[in-house]
């Protein structure tokens, strides 16, 4: 869904709400630190509607009533799209936020990527990707979802991210293994963004590349026997093992068995 200036002005006439800070563009690139304008608050709570359609399904009911909410606090919503709107490149400074826990939400990262709520998978790729967009590992090794004025908890079975496929490039004269994630992010294997392997107990071997601080992708069956295609035998350690060499930095895939 997209919310640009003309949906803003609509919104701004059928409220009679034109504060320049909304509507004039020119004046808020000026005075403004997002050097954008910002959608109104009750613009973003007001698309609560038609979005709720896309995350959650409702069964057997003849007729539903919105009859009120709760607790709403737009800041977090007015924040989160202004800086995408502004940054259409960069993700929002979850790390310098440090706003109140507020519990747990029914969310749920599968193993396989696909993002769920209340037991529904969310289909639509934008808000998948916005909700990624704020998703922080603590240091108590649980995943939260954090906007400047609240954190709430959600689950992830393995990682949050899935690498889906595997392309050999060629960066400033070095060979290099470029992956992209379900969210068609493209990380780079390298020092910065390193390959892990956990082997788990049933011996088999689970594949990582960090995406970003301390968030990293699973990479899926298929890219991983790719990967294992691409490697070389080398001696690290004194022992022989299956190595992957991209942008200068060597990472052990695994131990070849003695013969």
């Amino acid at each position: 869904m997209s919310i640009d200036q003309n949906r803003i002005n609509l919104f701004a006439d059928a409220t009679d709400d034109h504060q320049w800070i909304h509507v004039n563009e020119e004046k808020a690139q000026k005075e403004l630190p997002t050097k954008s304008t910002i959608a109104h608050g009750f613009l973003s709570l007001s698309l609560s509607v038609p979005l709720a359609g896309k995350i959650w399904t409702v069964t057997g009911a003849k007729m539903m009533i919105n009859y009120g909410l709760n607790k709403v606090n737009l800041k977090g919503l007015e924040t989160i799209y202004s800086f995408s709107k502004k940054n259409k490149q960069s993700l929002p400074p979850v790390e310098k936020w440090n706003p109140p826990f507020c519990g747990d939400i029914d969310m749920k990262i599968l193993r396989n990527g696909k993002w769920f709520y209340m037991g529904s998978e969310i289909k639509r790729p934008a808000m998948v990707k916005l909700f990624s967009s704020i998703l922080r590992l603590d240091e108590d090794a649980c995943y939260y979802l954090v906007t400047p004025v609240e954190k709430v908890r959600i689950q992830v079975e393995d990682a949050p991210f899935v690498a889906v496929s595997l392309n050999k490039v060629e960066v400033s004269s070095k060979t290099g293994y470029l992956f992209k994630t379900n969210l068609n992010e493209e990380i780079l294997l390298s020092k910065e963004n390193p390959l892990t392997i956990k082997i788990g107990e049933n011996s088999e071997p689970s594949p990582y590349i960090l995406i970003r601080k301390n968030l990293h992708a699973l990479l899926s069956r298929s890219v991983f026997y790719e990967l294992v295609d691409l490697a070389e035998e080398k001696i690290v350690d004194d022992k022989k093992c299956l190595v992957i060499e991209s942008m200068g930095e060597c990472f052990n895939i695994h131990e070849v068995e003695k013969e």
